[in-house]
């Protein structure tokens, strides 16, 4: 008896890695129940639990190591960085030890074909597929590339982007514009779809809501600001209810923050959440979405048609969000707000609460950016997916 069809997912390093491993991962089941899905993430990563999903069947995790570099950083002050030249020379051990694991876990399950998401724990899997010859495609979210994938995407069978492939520094004889996976309940969002969502979050129909968030991980000079912004929105705006996703290492903070800076009264509006599983839900029943600019979702309040303030995070790799943020502000499809002058969101906020016409033209922009079912687009390519 034949063994199964198996294809691998592969991602870590952040929620925006991994929440599209799901969407895939469903995507291939709708389309062929009998085949195996299998994660395989990063050791000791704290979003595992993003993948614990039915459509996923099995889940693995290898080391991988993690090349450091910050942007905007000069060459010296790399160079004087003793600590992080320390933990890259650390992490080199531990890619060529992901690289075993991963042969030897691959040689072993015998997958069909791989979806390699980026995060550095892609690097040591792609390596050993090449060696195994075993068929992989690469997919990028952000506007630019990220290092795991510009050191796997040469022996790819095909490159995938968010945007559009002139964009990327790939042959684009095998370049493909997919856009990103999200997981079901990101489609545009009516009056009727709105009121659900307050409905099931047991929020008044005529109470307006602002929804906050940081990313898989949160962000604490946003989470900062929206407290100390927080009393002056109460406010002005009597009925506000703010639903705040603060990222779970980052919990007890903002709930202490909140306290300090509120009256009891004014708490009792402040939804503040840890992590959720449910997030087109809390983004459905919002009139303003306060989000970083990671590609994932910027991707899922584009397909919601979400009125945006977008705050970049500056210094990541290769500074992908501020590229993410350009084309968004180009576009003129969210309002774009550096931390640098964080000091105005709550009065950005304000004006953007208070000006529906605006909300209006910032949902029909953002959404003319959308691009719907890459989770069905890339699980049909894995199926098929052969090797070069």
């Amino acid at each position: 008896m034949s063994q199964p069809k198996k294809i691998v997912l592969v991602g870590g390093g952040s929620g925006g890695h991994l929440t599209p491993l799901v969407a895939v991962a469903s995507a291939i089941k709708e389309n062929d129940t009998n085949i195996v899905t299998c994660h395989i993430g990063q050791r000791g990563e704290d979003l595992q639990e993003v993948t614990k999903n039915s459509a996923i069947d099995e889940s693995f995790a290898i080391h991988a190591g993690k090349f450091r570099r910050y942007h905007g950083e000069s060459t010296l002050k790399r160079l004087l960085d003793v600590k992080t030249l320390f933990l890259n020379c650390r992490d080199v051990t531990r890619f060529v030890r992901g690289t075993f694991e991963s042969y030897f876990l691959l040689r072993k399950m015998q997958p069909s074909s791989i979806f390699l998401k980026g995060g550095f724990v892609s690097v040591p899997v792609g390596y050993a597929a090449r060696v195994l010859k075993i068929p992989y495609v690469t997919h990028d979210s952000d506007a630019i590339p990220g290092l795991a994938n510009r050191m796997t995407a040469s022996h790819a069978t095909f490159n995938l982007t968010a945007l559009p492939v002139s964009g990327y520094p790939y042959d684009k004889n095998k370049a493909i514009q997919v856009g990103i996976p999200l997981q079901k309940g990101f489609s545009r969002v009516s009056i009727d779809d709105k009121n659900k969502a307050k409905q099931l979050l047991d929020i008044p129909l005529d109470a307006p809501v602002l929804f906050v968030v940081g990313g898989g991980l949160g962000a604490q000079v946003i989470n900062d600001a929206i407290i100390a912004s927080s009393s002056e929105l109460l406010t002005q705006f009597p009925e506000l209810i703010i639903i705040h996703l603060s990222g779970k290492s980052l919990y007890k903070k903002t709930v202490s923050g909140y306290e300090a800076a509120l009256l009891k009264e004014q708490i009792d509006r402040i939804r503040i959440i840890d992590f959720s599983t449910t997030l087109s839900t809390l983004s459905a029943s919002a009139d303003v979405v306060v989000t970083r600019a990671g590609a994932t979702n910027i991707a899922e309040f584009a397909l919601q048609a979400k009125p945006s303030i977008v705050i970049p995070a500056p210094h990541l790799t290769g500074g992908q969000q501020l590229h993410n943020a350009a084309i968004l502000a180009k576009s003129q499809a969210a309002i774009v707000l550096h931390e640098n002058n964080l000091k105005m969101l709550g009065a950005t906020i304000i004006d953007l609460l208070n000006d529906t016409q605006k909300q209006t033209r910032l949902s029909d922009s953002f959404y003319k950016l959308a691009v719907a079912n890459a989770d069905k687009e890339i699980a049909s390519m894995l199926i098929d997916l052969k090797s070069r």
